[in-house]
């Protein structure tokens, strides 16, 4: 009896250890290559709605973290406004709406639009399975610089800024600031991934895009600092923190830091210091995630000619230069000084009781809609 005692717990142990690494390791892209060598017709784990308890148990422990683990006297440290959280979600839940929505009426793009060039078009075939590992890191590094190019012109352009800007409406710079999406970009962002269709093939393909959206869930938190050697390499907190910084024109990665610091687009937050100033560079003033999803479309009406010259303009102008060199430079040592609140935050309207209930119920229920 107490041998298979002993067995019991010992296999209970392994399955609940097994279950925490198919829980977190999505979160920062680790999961075995063999499990993402994926042909055509075979099933894809939808990691994104698997995710979606991990999100609420990151930004829990984020919230209760950020005292225990924040460094004795450091300005930098997470931060929760009741109204910023829930704009934030309830941005995230009318993204996900839209999904829904656009999947029930046949218009959603990405996925249909992918499988079409790869049906039709593609190049090469071979079988994902007997390359797991050439699959693994060509997807991921492929997938990232598609992120990279679609990131990047996010923020030169007015009509695809006019989704993205949404994410960066937050003044407030946590893990709830991740799930602040538009809806924008579901409709635009398919087209920068087209010619990874000439090759890979759609279930590989939505495999490391789902991965690659996981990943720059974490990078949005002040509780992490200076990581060292990774700087060099990937996109981390420290680096996103400037992409959240106004103007915020830089450190568009999503996975790797690799692609700014070729191409000219990369600032390292230890020139400077910490700054507690993110969001806008003209602030909104609204936690309607309907009017943050359509304020910079009334913005562009100011724009002189028509429509199509509206959302044609670039609404500024960035160098792409090559300098694959500046890899190898080295990254200044983190900054002991740091710097409080820039300027004062908006707040909204004070909510009273039955607001502040409301408020915490969307908080709690919203996403619970979308579990699995």
């Amino acid at each position: 009896l107490a041998q298979v005692s002993v067995l019991d717990i010992a296999t209970m142990w392994q399955a609940t250890w097994q279950a925490m690494l198919d829980a977190v390791g999505p979160m920062f892209y680790l999961v075995p290559p063999s499990k993402l060598a994926l042909n055509r017709d075979d099933p894809v784990p939808d990691f994104v709605a698997n995710a979606i308890p991990m999100f609420i148990v990151m930004m829990v422990l984020e919230f209760f973290m950020k005292d225990l683990f924040s460094p004795r006297g450091s300005l930098r440290k997470p931060k929760y406004h009741l109204n910023d959280t829930v704009a934030s979600l309830a941005c995230g839940i009318v993204m996900m709406l839209w999904d829904v929505f656009a999947q029930i009426s046949v218009i959603k793009l990405a996925e249909p639009l992918y499988t079409m060039v790869y049906d039709r078009f593609r190049i090469i075939d071979y079988d994902a399975r007997e390359h797991p590992y050439l699959t693994f890191f060509a997807l991921m590094l492929s997938v990232d610089f598609g992120y990279y190019c679609l990131h990047r012109c996010n923020h030169e352009w007015h009509f695809f800024w006019s989704g993205h800007r949404v994410h960066h409406s937050g003044e407030v710079y946590n893990l709830a600031t991740a799930l602040r999406q538009s809806i924008l970009q579901t409709i635009t962002s398919p087209f920068w991934y087209l010619p990874l269709a000439l090759v890979f093939s759609p279930s590989a393909f939505r495999a490391h895009k789902g991965l690659n959206t996981l990943y720059q869930f974490w990078v949005h938190t002040e509780l992490v600092g200076w990581l060292g050697p990774l700087e060099y390499v990937f996109s981390t907190p420290s680096a996103h923190r400037m992409h959240h910084r106004p103007p915020g024109d830089c450190n568009y990665g999503g996975v790797f830091i690799v692609w700014d610091r070729m191409f000219g687009s990369y600032v390292c937050e230890n020139v400077t210091g910490y700054k507690d100033y993110f969001g806008l560079a003209g602030p909104t003033q609204t936690f309607n995630a309907v009017e943050l999803n359509v304020e910079h479309w009334r913005r562009m009406q100011l724009i002189p000619g028509s429509w199509w010259k509206r959302v044609t303009t670039k609404r500024r102008t960035t160098d792409w230069t090559w300098r694959p060199l500046s890899l190898f430079e080295p990254l200044p040592p983190p900054k002991v000084k740091q710097h409080g609140e820039v300027r004062t935050k908006y707040r909204g309207a004070q909510l009273g009781f039955g607001g502040q209930v409301f408020s915490c119920a969307v908080l709690v229920a919203g996403p619970l809609r979308f579990f699995h």
